[in-house]
Formats: C-alpha cells, sequence, structure tokens
C-alpha cells in the first residue's frame, strides 16, 4: 500500500545562479518535521508532517527567501507518495 503524504510545490529560482537550486534541499530537511525533498528543474516538492510543520513554518525557518526566490505552487494533503514525482513532471511540462 502506497504511503499518503502532505506536500508543498515551489517554484525556487537561485537569486545569484538562476539553476543552482540543489543546495535548498538541504535549507529544507533542515526543518523539523520535512521529511523528504524532491527536485526536478526549477520545482521543488517537500514532503512534510502536517503535525509538526506547516508551509509557512517551512518558508520561515528554512531561512530559503535569504538565498532564492520563492513562489508557492500548491500545497497537497494526502497524495500518494508515488505520485509526487509525476506531478512535478506535469507542471514542468504545462506550468
Amino acid at each position: 500500500m502506497d504511503q499518503r503524504v502532505n506536500v508543498l510545490v515551489l517554484k525556487v529560482k537561485g537569486k545569484g545562479c538562476k539553476g543552482c537550486i540543489a543546495p535548498s534541499k538541504r535549507l529544507f530537511l533542515n526543518v523539523k518535521g520535512v521529511k523528504g525533498v524532491q527536485i526536478l528543474g526549477y520545482l521543488v516538492a517537500i514532503i512534510y508532517d502536517e503535525n509538526v510543520a506547516s508551509p509557512s513554518k517551512i518558508l520561515s525557518k528554512s531561512n530559503v527567501h535569504e538565498f532564492y526566490n520563492v513562489e508557492v505552487v500548491s500545497t497537497y494533503s494526502n497524495m500518494l507518495l508515488s505520485d509526487v514525482r509525476r506531478y512535478l513532471e506535469k507542471l514542468l511540462v504545462f506550468p
């Protein structure tokens, strides 16, 4: 049975280097309640425990705005973990 997760999807662009968003993963993983991060192109999917973290807490505690321009694309509750990557791929094709 596939696990259901809460997902925050962000559009992230580096302030200096537009393509250098991979280091943002570390910033998000340092936030209590973040369980995982998937990056595809400029999209970042953050999988989190809603009992510990919220989208606003993840954005503020990660200090991501200090290094990146960030736009919230969507938030999902109860998404199948196996669908996260597929969802990011769809967003890249049809922004």
